[in-house]
């Protein structure tokens, strides 16, 4: 009767704790990188092209926690996206049905990438100080390779070719190849709170001290570090030879990292989380805690509008040509024309914490219930 009780007493602890589920995919179209960024031409948040603001609801995937800051991608008919309980998901683009579910001890707070056919993601694990770095392969359904470190990682992955750079929180970067290989590592002497940005094969970092870094992708040698402000927790946006950065105290500044000269400084007023966006007319837009939304003449940093959403603004807005789309802590999405006009507000049960993502003309907004709305939305 002892053993039996045992038995049945391990049997629910075990089904408690909850069996993995093998992700295991064979699609068609076998893309060799796959990041937040795929689908936005690497452009990070500005899509060229114009969109109609009547959106058609679509699906609507339900996972166990809520989101950071993170997002979704789509490899072939599959979408994958962590979350705060420590799960990974992977469910059809046309069900909301879930296909399978990796299952950690931990948070998982950034984007998950593919490389060569690898599912890479991190965890954070609970009351520890380190992270964990998973390879997966979506074709086998097995685990190939683990790699810890002693530290949290809130920013996101960055992918070089078939390589990606994890940059911690102390400061640590490191470049490793597909197969988890270790190329060098480099420490910046700062804290960094943003996620590390690629151009032109080199990364452009913002720390916590008020520096620019700049890399080479390649060898990870220190390209540049230069002296910009007292404070940054975004990342820059970068075009051709100059950054916009927003420091922690509400200036924005546009500098050309060659020349070493400040083109122009603007002040908003707030604290500024979310990296800024440009667009194809030379503008740029930027979110800031106090919820309001500014545009900036890129030329010489005037401010052209503010649109005050009376929420918290943390997440980059998605711009394409005639449309802006902010998402809001306050429980809604803000869509907003060029002209900083209010065209439709849509509420939401709990509050938006995902980046917003727009793939294959879809948008899918993720919700602190666990909850990742879907929206078909239609070209002009």
């Amino acid at each position: 009767m002892k053993n039996y009780l045992l038995h049945l007493l391990l049997f629910i602890l075990f089904l408690s704790c909850g069996k993995p589920i093998i992700i295991k995919f064979n699609g068609e179209r076998k893309e060799e990188v796959v990041t937040y960024s795929s689908f936005l031409d690497g452009k990070r948040f500005f899509i060229d092209k114009s969109i109609s603001p009547d959106f058609e609801d679509w699906i609507v995937y339900e996972t166990s926690g809520s989101f950071s800051n993170s997002s979704i991608i789509k490899y072939d008919k599959a979408l994958f996206s962590g979350d705060l309980s420590g799960n990974i998901y992977y469910f059809s683009d046309s069900s909301d049905s879930r296909r399978g579910v990796l299952k950690h001890k931990g948070s998982i707070e950034i984007s998950p990438v593919i490389i060569k056919g690898q599912l890479i993601f991190a965890v954070n694990e609970f009351n520890q100080k380190y992270s964990t770095i998973y390879f997966y392969s979506i074709g086998t359904g097995k685990y190939l390779k683990e790699i810890k470190l002693y530290d949290n990682l809130q920013n996101e992955f960055a992918v070089l070719d078939d390589s990606f750079f994890v940059l911690t929180q102390n400061g640590l970067l490191i470049k490793y190849g597909s197969s988890g290989k270790k190329e060098w590592q480099l420490e910046l002497d700062a804290e960094v709170y943003s996620d590390p940005i690629i151009n032109d094969g080199k990364l452009f970092i913002l720390t916590s001290d008020g520096f620019l870094k700049i890399i080479s992708g390649g060898k990870g040698n220190l390209i540049k570090s230069l002296k910009l402000s007292e404070s940054f927790e975004s990342a820059p946006y970068v075009c051709k030879s100059y950054i916009v950065a927003c420091d922690t105290y509400g200036n924005v500044f546009k500098y050309d990292y060659n020349g070493e000269q400040l083109h122009w400084e603007s002040h908003i007023g707030s604290k500024i989380l979310a990296e800024p966006v440009g667009n194809n007319s030379r503008e740029i837009f930027i979110a800031d805690l106090s919820g309001k939304l500014t545009k900036l003449s890129g030329d010489d940093g005037r401010i052209v509008w503010q649109y005050n959403s009376s929420g918290i603004l943390n997440t980059a807005p998605l711009v394409f040509n005639n449309l802006i789309i902010q998402t809001d802590q306050n429980k809604k999405v803000h869509l907003i024309d060029l002209n900083g006009n209010s065209v439709k507000i849509i509420s939401f049960p709990g509050r938006i914490k995902m980046k917003p993502a727009f793939i294959d003309g879809v948008l899918f907004i993720g919700g602190d219930d666990g909850l990742i709305y879907s929206y078909k939305v239609n070209p002009l």
